[in-house]
């Protein structure tokens, strides 16, 4: 029943974001929970000196660092995106 009632839309569709702004709720929904820049387990001295295919690659393996992350399932605009957000707050050192 609860199955039947997900929304299984990508993030873009149904957010109406796109470019930064939806990096940004892509951060929020799929990353953000755990990961709290310049807070708790703060990602952003890992991602620091990588290009956009290093953060990719990342995305790529985050699914296989620990048995509590899960792996990254969103589509490819929001990956774009997200890959932009992550390039973004780490130049910015997560303020």
């Amino acid at each position: 029943w609860i199955a039947e009632r997900v929304d299984t839309r990508p993030l873009a569709e149904v957010s109406g974001l796109e470019g930064y702004a939806l990096g940004a709720r892509a951060y929020a929904v799929r990353c953000g929970k755990c990961h709290v820049p310049g807070g708790y387990r703060d990602m952003t001295s890992t991602l620091a000196g990588l290009d956009a295919q290093g953060v990719s690659e990342f995305l790529d393996s985050a699914g296989e660092m620990s048995e509590e992350m899960p792996p990254y399932t969103g589509d490819a605009t929001e990956r774009e995106a997200l890959v932009g957000y992550l390039l973004e707050l780490t130049a910015r050192g997560a303020k």
